[in-house]
Parts: C-alpha cells; structure tokens; sequence
C-alpha cells in the first residue's frame, strides 16, 4: 500500500521534535482525558502563538499513543497542501492502523481513481469504504497539526480552495462515524471560519502559565546541563525563561546558539523575546556585515524563498558554491537552518518571517522577492535549456509569480516538457496553478494556448504569444509538437471548461494524426471533439465524429475505446428521442463490458437502458436492469452510482404506487447524498421524497423539503431544478387555499423558465397559473395563458399536457355558456386521451 499510496514522510519532523521533547504531561492528560469520554465533543483543538510547541506537542501525542493517523501541514513542504497527497496519506494512516479499512482499500483500484479531486478521492479512498464497514469497535481519531499552514502560503486573496473544501468534507461527512479529531494551529480566524469550526471551542496554550514556563525551565535545566555538565542554577533559568516570554521556540533556539558558542551562560544579559534574541545572534555571528552581505545573503535569500526544503544541489549552483564552500556556509548558519538530505530548510518559520521584516532584522533584512528572482533565473534558464529538477517542476511557476514576471510564466507553461511532466505528474496542481494565475495576473489560458489563426475554427482570442510560440503567426500543422503534448493541453483546457481552445487543439490533433496516419491518436482527437460539439448542442456534428471514431475502433480492435463511443452515441440518439436507435447501441455497449469485465461501464450501460425502459412505460423491464446496476455498485462500493440507481428504482415503486417503497430507497438515497456531500443529488432525492408526502397528503412535511431543496438550488446556483422547486411548493400553497402565495412562487418560477428557454417547464407554470386566475374569477386571464400552453405543447409534442389545457379551456367555454366551444375542445381531448391509455384523462 506504501508504494501504491506514495504518502508523504514526516520522518525528519517527527526525528527532530522527539529527540529533545520535555514536559506538557499536563496538557497530554487533558487530551487523554477527552479521549477516554465517548460523549466528549468531536474535537479537540489546541490553539498557540508561532514557537509555542504546538507541533512538538501533536508528534509527542502520536508518538504516545499511535494514533489512528497522523498529518502535519508544513511551512516548508508544498505537498502538504496537496489534497490528492492529504487524502492518500491518510488512507495509508489509517491502512495501517484499521484492518477492516485496509482490506477494503486494497480492493480499490487507485489508478481509477486518479482523476479525482480532493473531496471526491476522499469520498472514495475513506468515506465509502468507512461507509461499508458500518459500525466499528473503537473510534477513529485523526491529528492534524499546522491547519494555518493552508492560508499562510498562499493569503486569504488565494485560499487553496480544494484543500479546504477536502478538510471540510473530512470533517463534516464523518459526523455520523467515530470519527474524532485532533486539531492544531496558530490563532487564526481563517481557519475557524474557512473550515466552518465555528462551533467549536479551541483549547489556547497561554505562554504565560505557570505550566507553559515549568516545560521551559525543565527543558533549559536538561539541554544546558546536557552541554556543561553542570547543575543549571535556578536564577538563571528563571531568568532565560522570562526572557523567552513563553515560547518554546525560544529555549530551543537558545539552547542552539550555546551549544554552537554564540551565546554563553556567563554573558551579562539574555535578550528578551524572540526577535531580540535573533538579533542578537546574528551581531555575534556576521559582526562583519560586507561579509553577511556577500557571501551569506545570497544564500539565506534562496533557502528563506523556497517553497520545501532547497535542494543542495540547486543552492550551490545559484550561488556558484564549491563543496568547501558550502562546508563554511553550512557552519555559519547552522543554527538556524537544518542541512538533512541533502537539502536546506530554515528550523522555524519564525526566521523567515523575522529576517524577511526590515524593521525587525534591521541591517541582516533579506529580500525574499530577491530569493524568488535567484531561484527563478537559475530554474527557467535550466528549464529551456532541457534540465528540469523536480524541485521546478513544482515549484518553478510560483517563484516566477512572486516576482510577477509574465512573460517568463507564458514560456513556462507551453513549454513542451514542462508541460507534459507536469500534467502527466499531477495535472490538478496544474489546474491549481491556472486558477491562481488567472486570478492575480494578466495571463488567460485561453490567450497563452490560442493556436495561430491559421487552423483555427472558431473566433477566440488570438494568442499574444503566437510569435514566441510557433515562430510564426498564420497556421501550424502541429509537427513541432508531440501528440501527448497536444492531448495534454487539450484535457486540460476541456477540464477547465475553455471549450473552444480544447477544441482548436484536438482538431489540431486530427489534422497531424491523418498526416502521420497515427489512427489511435485521432480517434482520440476525434472523441474529445465530439464530446465539445454535444456540450454545445451540435448533436449532429457529435454524432459524426463518433461515428467515425467507433470504426476506427472496431479497425483497431480498442474494444474499451468502443464501448465508450456507443455510449456516447447513445446518449445523443436519446437526446433525439431515437430510444430504439439509443437501446441497441447501450445493448452493444453491455455486450463489450461483460466480455471486457469491465463492471463500472456495465452498470452505466444498464442504468441507461433502464431510463430508457422507464420512458417506453416498461417497468418491470427497467426494474430488472437497476437491481442489476444496483448489485454491481454495491460489489464496486461505487456509492455515488448507487444513490442515482436508487433513486431511480424509487421513481419506478412511485409510478406503481408503492409509495413507502419508494420512500424507502429515497431515504437509503438521501442518506447516501449528505455522506458524499452530493448536494445536486440531495437535492433531487427531497424534492421526490416531497412528492410522496403531498400524494399522502402531508403538506407541512412535503413543504419543508420543497424548503430545503429549494435553499440547495439557490447554493449551488442550479435554476431549473429551482423551478421545479418553487412550481411544486406554488401547488401545496394553492391546495392551502393561498392564491397570491401560489402565484408568486409561479411568476418567479415561469421568468426562470423563460431565461433558460425551458418551454416544457414554462407550460407546466402557465397551466398552473391559469387555474388560479380561474378560481379568482379572471376567466379572460386563464384563458390567455391556457392559450398559450397550448400553442406550447403542440410545438413540442407533449399531446399529455396538450389534453389537459384542452380540457381546462373547455371547462372555461362552458362558464361562459359556449357549450358547443366546450364540446370541440373536450373531444379533442377524448381522442388525445384515447391515444395515450389515460384513462383518468
């Protein structure tokens, strides 16, 4: 599971704060004693000041008692915030310490998994296997020190929205199992409100106790004596302890600087407070400041910039170090930074953040933007001349933000090999990175990855790069290129929704695929196209290409390939109403799965056809098919198919009137939905479970979830279910005898129908309003808007909801006197209602 999971060691961390940890027994028996009460609250949160010890403290507590996982969010580690590498590191905590938890992990196939964001991996790395094991024997309780860490790197303009919204998820979709937590951080108002822990009370580490400053007595008593082989006197520890004001960070720090001989115990005075104390470190050991300013601020600069421990590698080239004289470097600042694995990181954040503040360091100030630009010149000029550390690859493109060099950015991104390396390594921090560069520069994907006018087939923006790019600006055939690349970039472009550019290179992809006669290439190219042209509405250009690429792939026997083409063209031919057309192709489909073994498409296949067997009237028929697609989510643990399947079969046990059938499996579904947080889902399961209580006639009941479907529609910004929401509570208000309630909720419910161009929707809203006007006595009023349901549900078709505007302008003929009106329209409607077997018509 290790190699599979590839998590993330805090091997070094957990070394360096064990090795000399002493005291805060008093506050591992508070969290002792939370742990040991079931009924206690579901998290403990530990909250201090920088240095206070917080993440010694929660290596300490793991180390004690094993938890059940373990994660710190690092300053100096930009994977922690990764949350594809959180969630997977938690899963290989929790592997190893649940057994029941482990079997079922290794049954997942991760590389399905690995385009997933971070809520969603979660969902299905630990929330749905959790789900399957039920109920366990003891609780699950995670730590997680330096939540900060999250908004400290990138500030509160971009916060790493997916990593938050991953944390809240963890937190918020474990409520109903034993899951606990173990939270620490700085004093941040961030991460209370950012994580929704507004309700939960912190437990604060005051520098100021009297336990605070014994820990740091105790600590200085056994360091120092540990140095000189002496007893410590009292007075002197009490002294070196005020002067720490209470910060952990301090002592250790001290300690440092007397094992190195910088400060004596003998000297007249400690300086008092951290700042001070840095300060005075840095006159005794760079007293010669043209020195510091040469040989040493180059250096500091760069490792304070980085962004994770600096490779020595690169440090001795920016600096143009020999082996000898990084040996001196690395004595002078030894102290205040940690030269492990060969790489460089600071020992604390509090040095950064004190040598980066001019007021505070004064004549020892070090620009970081000074560090971003050595870090960036040394890493682009390695980049475009084919040498690409891992490092880069990670971190280049920030350092290049930092100091806000565009130009170089736009060159980064098209670079082929960084492209590539980066995308096939991790293309969500690539997404990640997009989103943050469109956020705070003038860089727009669609601009940087515009293909030159030439072989272009829509009208978007002309790259300003086009130039630099190509090396021309009318039309490339792409044979620069390679076809990974232009695949890459295309996935991506179609993952971030910019359609039309995505399209430009696939299309780019087909033309040099035909060329080079690379016919897997441009079935791809050719699928990708066609999936754009149906999300656009151009079903026949859809349909072309994927017929096309469904030949290519029965040429190359890419059965896989094929079976999702069919798939897709189903889908289109259901979208035209050709069922017939749509089943045979679901039915090849299903044909190929069960011979591939290919379950998750198979249950795909088979909830489609179902649909499409709900549609043609074919109950039992379509039964049959979601129980199958039922039994093979259930063996997948894909919970989230599973909700829709059954949630359609409920539709299925409404329509033969086994409403508490149906209720039961939407409750299974609603339960499933607020666990994965699938809140579309959600909302589509409350507004069905409405339906079954207004039908039994539980109006408040089927109202409150109108309400709440109708909170979740405005969230998430989904107008047509909105609709859909207001026009049924508009019917439970009218059924009350609420006329002008109704008719509110009606006119709202029709101007969203008529911005989306929902006509059917727009029908159903005209009907329903006419009746009102007609129980309020405005017959010229009802008739004018049965009139045009009718006009509506002729151009679409719909004969069920043409009859019954027929039937209703008919009963309004007859209050009028227009009998022989009246006659026409109702037998119309008869012969609509023969036709269609509706005999309650």
């Amino acid at each position: 599971m290790k190699s599979t999971l590839n998590p993330i060691s805090f091997d070094l961390a957990i070394a360096e704060n064990l090795e000399k940890f002493t005291g805060r027994k008093w506050l591992i028996e508070e969290i002792d004693e939370w742990v040991n009460d079931p009924n206690g609250r579901r998290v403990y949160w530990i909250l201090g000041r920088p240095g206070i010890g917080k993440t010694a403290l929660a290596i300490k507590y793991n180390n004690i008692h094993d938890l059940s996982a373990f994660f710190l969010f690092q300053y100096d580690n930009s994977e922690t915030i990764n949350p594809q590498r959180f969630v997977k590191t938690l899963a290989y905590e929790l592997s190893i310490s649940i057994s029941a938890y482990q079997d079922l992990l290794e049954k997942i196939d991760l590389d399905s998994k690995k385009d997933l964001d971070g809520p969603a991996l979660l969902n299905e790395l630990i929330i749905i296997p959790f789900y399957q094991i039920g109920n366990l024997e003891h609780q699950v309780i995670i730590l997680l020190d330096g939540l900060d860490e999250i908004f400290q790197r990138h500030g509160m303009e971009n916060i790493p929205q997916e990593m938050v919204q991953t944390l809240r998820a963890l937190y918020h979709r474990t409520e109903s199992m034993p899951f606990r937590f173990i939270f620490s951080s700085r004093d941040s108002q961030a991460v209370q409100t950012e994580l929704q822990l507004d309700a939960v009370k912190p437990q604060f580490i005051d520098p100021d106790s009297k336990q605070n400053r014994d820990d740091i007595r105790e600590y200085l008593r056994k360091e120092l004596g540990n140095i000189t082989g002496e007893v410590i006197p009292d007075e002197t520890l009490e002294d070196i302890g005020v002067k720490s004001e209470g910060f952990f960070i301090y002592a250790s720090f001290f300690y440092k600087a007397v094992r190195d001989k910088i400060f004596s115990l003998d000297q007249p005075s400690f300086p008092t407070g951290l700042s001070a104390m840095y300060l005075e470190y840095f006159e005794k050991q760079f007293h010669d400041i043209q020195k510091y300013e040469q040989k040493i601020i180059p250096a500091i600069q760069v490792i304070c910039a980085a962004r994770e421990a600096l490779p020595a590698q690169i440090l001795t080239g920016i600096i143009e170090g020999e082996e000898v004289g990084m040996n001196k470097l690395r004595i002078q600042i030894d102290s205040l930074f940690s030269f492990e694995n060969n790489a460089v990181r600071p020992f604390h954040s509090s040095i950064v953040e004190w040598i980066s503040d001019e007021k505070k360091s004064g004549r020892y100030y070090v620009s970081l933007k000074k560090g971003h630009a050595s870090l960036s010149e040394y890493g682009f000029n390695h980049v475009m001349s084919g040498e690409i550390h891992e490092y880069f690859l990670r971190n280049l493109a920030y350092h290049l933000l930092a100091i806000r060099d565009e130009k170089r950015l736009s060159e980064l991104m098209v670079n082929q090999e960084f492209f590539v390396r980066s995308y096939e390594s991790d293309y969500q921090t690539l997404q990640r990175l997009w989103v943050i560069l469109e956020n705070e520069t003038s860089l727009r994907m669609e601009q940087v990855y515009a293909l030159p006018q030439g072989n272009r087939k829509t009208s978007s923006t002309v790259s300003k790069l086009q130039t630099f790019f190509f090396g021309r600006s009318d039309q490339t055939n792409g044979s620069e290129f390679s076809n990974w690349y232009i695949i890459d970039i295309g996935n991506l472009l179609q993952r971030m929704s910019k359609l039309t550019t995505a399209y430009d290179w696939y299309h780019l992809l087909e033309k040099k695929a035909r060329d080079e006669k690379d016919i897997d290439s441009l079935q791809i190219s050719l699928g990708n196209q066609a999936l754009i042209l149906s999300a656009r509405g151009d079903l026949d250009g859809a349909m072309k290409l994927h017929k096309e690429q469904e030949r290519i792939c029965r040429d190359l026997g890419n059965v896989d390939g094929l079976q999702a083409s069919l798939g897709n063209q189903a889908l289109i031919l259901s979208a035209r109403g050709d069922l017939d057309g749509a089943m045979k192709l679901h039915k090849e489909k299903e044909r190929i799965c069960r011979d591939l073994g290919n379950v998750d498409s198979l249950q795909i296949s088979l909830g489609n056809q179902a649909n499409i067997l709900y549609v043609r009237g074919d109950l039992d028929g379509a039964m049959k098919l979601h129980k199958e697609e039922e039994r093979i989510c259930r063996n997948l643990g894909n919970v989230d198919s599973l909700q829709r399947s059954l949630g359609n079969q409920a539709l299925i046990l409404k329509a033969r009137g086994d409403l508490d059938g149906a209720m039961k499996l939407h409750k299974e579904e609603e339960r499933i939905c607020r666990n994965l947080g699938n809140v579309d889902s959600l909302q589509r399961s409350l507004g069905n479970q409405a339906l079954i209580l207004k039908a039994r006639g539980d109006l408040d009941g089927a109202m409150k979830l109108h309400k709440e479907k109708e909170r979740i529609c405005r969230d998430l910004g989904n107008v047509d279910s909105l609709q859909r929401s207001l026009g049924n509570q508009a019917l439970i208000l009218s059924a009350r005898g609420d006329l002008d309630g109704a008719m509110k909720l009606h006119k709202e419910e029709e101007r969203i129908c008529r911005d989306l161009g929902n006509v059917d929707g727009l029908q159903a809203s005209l009907g329903n309003q006419a009746l009102i006007l007609k129980a309020r006595g405005d017959l010229d009023g009802a008739m004018k808007l049965h009139k045009e349901k009718e006009r509506i549900c002729r151009e679409l078709g719909n004969v069920d909801g043409l009859q019954a505007s027929l039937g209703n302008q008919a009963l309004i003929l007859s209050a009028r006197g227009d009998l022989d009106g009246a006659m026409k329209l109702h037998k119309e409607q008869e012969r609509i209602c023969r036709e269609l077997g509706n005999v309650d018509g």
